[in-house]
């Protein structure tokens, strides 16, 4: 377990010094988290054995892509597995010629997304003032680290989606609508989930509006969804459903809904943290990124409801989540105020605040089943 420890800190301590200085250290910084993704044993993380082993075993067996596509459609494991995921491993397989290749190339890809979305966010505001977004890259990648990192070694096709959404949106806040447009098609192609990001999308052009009822049309829906929590997801999927065809699994009790879900206390922690830190840094700077990072955050409350419902629902909550990479570095500034022996604590703040939710999440409750790493040639 300590070698996540270990890994992320020397990360950290190379984003660190490239910030400073030497910009090379940024590829060491991205590569070893990857080549720790990579190197890992079948048996480190629950889910890839659910999907990717059975689809890297399609990709050796065919002689071609659609074969290999007609073996994933027969195979019940496989069947529903969105395009962009089944292609991606095709090539990774067929190029690499092992496993690993997969853990490799899905890693970097979210490595990557993670990386430029703090890059692109400390780009929103050039004006060299408190009240920009500049966050230092070290901290952003130090909380994906603690929070993230672990889970994407299990639920493999939904955080590649997930980061794609996170840089998709930050890339249209920062008017790159068309480099946005590309990742958020890609994250879909992932995880049709990931189709969350168009209302993210359309609350950000909303909130431009800076009209006080389009803020509470949306915090008002927002309360609404809180209180409906499992059963506003059927609402919402019967709607959809008369647009556009949902998956079949997504539509199924049995699947989404027959077993509940425990209230997530790590969850709670995360989210109660997350907004404290945005409405102080909103109270103090009333920036259209404040205001929406506090939006997202309020929304990670509403849809908390729907989480303890259903776990598969719930897995919604995370694209929202995910913006911590950004809103949690922020603590610099939201308590810059704030000293502990004469020393400004805002850093330590966000230190304490990933450690220890690594520590309660993946230290004594293993639920991604990566805790005990092991590497694939000492099999």
């Amino acid at each position: 377990m300590m070698i996540y420890l270990v890994v992320f800190s020397i990360s950290c301590l190379l984003f660190a010094i490239g910030e400073k200085k030497y910009k090379f250290c940024f590829v060491l910084g991205l590569i070893l988290p990857t080549l720790l993704a990579t190197m890992r044993a079948d048996t480190v993380g629950v889910d890839v054995h659910v999907y990717v082993t059975p689809t890297y075993e399609h990709a050796k067996s065919a002689n071609d892509i659609s074969q290999f596509i007609m073996f994933n459609k027969s195979d019940l494991m496989t069947k529903d597995l969105e395009f962009g995921f089944i292609f991606i491993s095709y090539l990774a397989a067929n190029f690499f010629g092992g496993l690993w290749g997969l853990f490799f190339v899905y890693q970097l890809i979210m490595m990557l997304c993670i990386y430029y979305s703090i890059v692109e966010f400390s780009k929103l505001n050039l004006l060299h003032s408190e009240s920009d977004c500049s966050i230092k890259i070290w901290h952003g990648m130090y909380v994906y680290y603690m929070l993230f990192y672990n889970v994407s070694l299990m639920m493999i096709r939904q955080s590649l989606a997930c980061s794609l959404v996170l840089l998709g949106v930050i890339l249209f806040v920062n008017k790159k609508n068309i480099k946005s447009i590309i990742c958020i098609v890609l994250a879909i192609s992932f995880h049709s989930t990931a189709l969350i990001a168009i209302p993210m999308i359309a609350m950000y052009i909303l909130l431009k509006e800076k009209g006080q009822i389009i803020q509470k049309i949306i915090l008002f829906i927002g309360v609404i969804v809180f209180i409906l929590g499992g059963q506003g997801y059927w609402i919402v999927l019967n709607i959809l459903n008369n647009f556009i065809t949902i998956p079949g699994r997504y539509m199924s009790y049995a699947y989404m809904f027959l077993q509940g879900n425990d209230i997530n206390l790590a969850w709670v922690y995360m989210i109660t943290i997350s907004v404290i830190t945005v409405y102080r840094l909103y109270q103090k700077y009333k920036t259209l990124i404040n205001r929406y990072m506090l939006f997202l955050t309020f929304w990670s409350v509403f849809l908390f409801p729907l989480s303890i419902a259903s776990a598969n629902a719930g897995r919604i909550e995370y694209y929202f989540m995910y913006f911590l990479v950004l809103s949690i570095p922020m603590m610099t500034k939201a308590f810059k105020n704030v000293y502990c022996k004469d020393k400004r604590a805002s850093v330590y703040m966000i230190l304490l605040f990933g450690l220890i939710y690594w520590l309660g999440t993946i230290g004594l409750n293993d639920y991604t089943g990566t805790a005990d790493y092991e590497f694939a040639f000492f099999q």
